[in-house]
C-alpha cells in the first residue's frame, strides 16, 4: 500500500530541518511512539546515515495489549539524509515478522516563499498476509499520517521554541 501527504510547517528551511532531525522529541510528539534510541550515525559534508530503534506501542488499546507486545510493535528505522536535497530516506524492519513486513519511505523538504517549508512524504507498507496484511497496513499508514498532521499544526510552537534557544545562546 502506498500512501503520501504534504504539509506546510511554518519557519524557515535551516530551522524546519533542525528540528525534524532532532528525534529525541519523537516520543514526546507522536502518541504511538513510546521510545526511540539512536544506534547509529555518520555524517559527512553531504549526507548523514542512522540508525534507530523505535517502539510504537502507545495507541495499542488495552484488549489488544496481551497479542500486540512491546517488542512485537519495535523496528528498526535505517535512514539516509541527503543534505544537497534536503531529503530523508528511511526503511523500516520489524524485529518480528520481518520476512512479511516491507516498510519506508521519503520526505522531501522545500523552502516556499516566506517563513514556510513545503513536506513532501511519500512511503510504503506491504504486509504479506492475506485480508489482514491490507488492513494493518491501513492502520499503521493511518497512525503515520495522523503524527504528521498533528506535527504540522504544532510546528509554529517548535519554530518558537528553536528561535528562543538560539537567542538565549546568542545573549550569553
Amino acid at each position: 500500500m502506498k500512501y503520501c501527504a504534504k504539509h506546510i510547517l511554518k519557519g524557515s528551511l535551516e530551522e524546519v530541518l533542525e528540528i525534524v532531525m532532532d528525534r529525541s522529541r519523537d516520543p514526546r510528539v507522536y502518541p504511538n511512539i513510546t521510545s526511540l534510541e539512536q544506534t547509529k550515525h555518520h555524517e559527512t559534508d553531504k549526507e548523514i546515515f542512522c540508525e534507530f530503534v523505535v517502539r510504537g506501542d502507545g495507541d495499542i488499546p488495552k484488549s489488544l495489549r496481551l497479542l500486540a507486545t512491546p517488542k512485537l510493535l519495535t523496528w528498526v528505522e535505517t535512514g539516509h539524509w541527503d543534505k544537497k536535497r534536503n531529503s530523508y530516506s528511511y526503511v523500516l524492519r520489524p524485529h518480528h515478522f520481518a520476512n512479511i513486513v516491507r516498510a519506508g519511505g521519503m520526505m522531501r523538504f522545500t523552502q516556499l516563499d516566506g517563513d514556510a517549508v513545503l513536506r513532501e512524504f511519500e512511503a510504503e507498507m506491504c504486509i504479506d498476509i492475506p485480508f489482514l496484511g491490507v488492513l494493518a497496513a491501513k492502520t499503521i499508514a493511518s497512525y503515520q499520517l495522523d503524527n504528521y498532521r498533528r506535527e504540522e499544526m504544532m510546528f509554529e510552537r517548535y519554530i518558537e521554541e528553536c528561535r528562543d534557544r538560539r537567542n538565549s545562546l546568542c545573549s550569553v
